[in-house]
């Protein structure tokens, strides 16, 4: 049975060990070449595939936080601080 390994790569992909099928999505930091190398071996004999990977940067989604819900009066449902109700120890 054939066993695949990788170096070099970046930690965001893997390869699978029993089919040699690399995947992952490279994180936004990434983005840089890397000397990747790809071993297979029967458990006696060794090769290695040596690559250039360039991970390319990308366009990082901005982050749009939620809009803050409100009641119907135009306030916010929930207050903060202690109010002295249940479970609070008062």
């Amino acid at each position: 049975m054939l066993k695949y390994s990788m170096t070099g790569a970046p930690n965001s992909l893997s390869i699978d060990e029993n089919l040699g099928t690399i995947s992952g999505v490279p994180k936004f930091g990434d983005a840089r070449d890397y000397a990747v190398s790809v071993n297979v071996t029967d458990g006696q004999l060794t090769t290695t595939k040596a690559y250039l990977l360039t991970v390319k940067p990308g366009q990082q989604q901005p982050y749009n936080p939620p809009a803050p819900v409100t009641s119907s009066s135009g306030t916010s449902p929930v207050s903060g601080g202690n109010t002295g109700g249940a479970g609070t120890g008062n």
